[in-house]
């Protein structure tokens, strides 16, 4: 499951890194500025129907205007400030449009560092799990070479699973589970499997955690 949303993760930063990489390269190569923009807009706000219509109307009118030289000779010209007011309207439309992709943007900058952020907190997770399996791991081996080690092993397997069990309950009160995994995992499969099943009778709950630990190190133990 873990693997699966790294994935997920890492392909999402990809397509948002790929994205954010066209925009800054766009605007950095000069490719993108307010005229193509707004030539952008005009050709898809109209369909290809209206767009159609609205030439045929034009060049019309373009046809009446060239028979019909003197047609505005008689019309009022439109002021300067007029034309400066619709030019300043175009302007405050575009730096509308800009702030909203400029706010855009940021949005994905801020969804890409927390997607990042909770990338690095499994990532660091996994490797303290890991850390910690490796130390039990060393821990295990120095003991399985230890001549007491080895002497209180063979105590383990000859007592009954009932006396082996309160004995190594003794030592996990006392802070040493990792000796108790020692144990278990270097001992015949039907004696560690005798034991857990104790375990079991006694706290099912310390019972699923030895197993689980067990399972850690690839010992599957045996409960009949």
């Amino acid at each position: 499951m873990k693997s699966l949303w790294t994935i997920i993760v890492t392909l999402a930063i990809a397509n948002i890194l790929a994205m954010l990489g066209v925009i800054a390269w766009l605007g950095g190569t000069g490719r993108v500025d307010r005229d193509r923009l707004e030539a952008v807009r005009t050709i898809f706000a109209d369909t290809v129907a209206e767009q159609a219509a609205r030439e045929a109307l034009e060049a019309e009118q373009a046809e009446s205007e060239a028979e019909s030289p003197d047609a505005n000779a008689g019309m009022t010209p439109v002021a300067s400030n007029a034309l400066v007011d619709a030019d300043a309207d175009s302007d405050a439309v575009e730096l509308q449009r800009l702030a909203r992709m400029r706010d855009d943007i940021t949005n994905m900058e801020l969804a890409l560092a927390e997607k990042i952020e909770a990338f690095e907190e499994e990532r660091e997770a996994f490797q303290a799990m890991r850390d910690d399996f490796e130390r039990t791991r060393e821990a295990i081996a120095a003991q399985e070479g230890d001549e007491q080690f080895q002497k209180s092993l063979k105590t383990y397997e000859t007592i009954s699973s009932e006396a082996a069990r309160d004995m190594l309950a003794t030592l996990i009160n006392g802070g040493e589970m990792e000796q108790v995994i020692g144990y278990l995992s270097a001992m015949k499969s039907r004696t560690r499997a005798g034991i857990v099943s104790a375990f079991e009778e006694d706290d099912p709950k310390l019972a699923a955690e030895l197993l689980e630990r067990l399972r850690n190190f690839g010992i599957l133990a045996e409960t009949d």
